[in-house]
């Protein structure tokens, strides 16, 4: 293909309906493949894979920006909330708090079945670092250099 890098992400996301496509969380699915052992690659690998996600189906790349919108959203507030009233900082930290809870409920028992179950409870600071880290790298692939490239 014309791309660096996503040919398989494309590939299902041209051709899975929900007539034939599963999910499956069993150990047995999952596909592991070496990690970056620097920084450098493994910002270089995520600068291609935003590259792959320009050409998602349109309702696709909506949703996914339609996340990092929420998140942006959600976070600029309670920074924003920071910075006035008394009450304004209670109810940031009320619907944060709020937001905590709700995803103790969801994200353990999800990590689990993923076998990240360590992770279980790191993921209101994680959270936040991907934010950053999407922000940050969302950033830079729009006003990097242009031209990726295998190794």
């Amino acid at each position: 293909m014309h791309i660096p890098s996503g040919d398989d992400d494309l590939f299902v996301n041209a051709h899975a309906t929900k007539y034939n496509t599963e999910i499956r969380l069993h150990p047995d699915s999952h596909v592991w493949s070496e990690p970056n052992k620097t920084w450098r690659g493994y910002l270089r690998q995520k600068k291609r894979h935003f590259g792959a996600g320009k050409l998602y189906k349109s309702k696709h790349k909506f949703i996914l920006s339609l996340q990092i919108v929420f998140q942006f959203l959600f976070y600029g507030f309670f920074a924003a909330c920071m910075f006035f009233s008394r009450e304004a900082q209670y109810v940031a930290l009320g619907i944060l708090a709020l937001s905590i809870i709700i995803r103790c409920f969801i994200y353990p028992k999800l990590l689990k079945r993923l076998n990240y179950g360590d992770l279980r409870w790191w993921f209101p600071i994680l959270d936040i670092l991907l934010f950053v880290f999407l922000t940050l790298n969302g950033f830079l692939a729009l006003f990097g250099k242009k031209k990726v490239n295998w190794k």
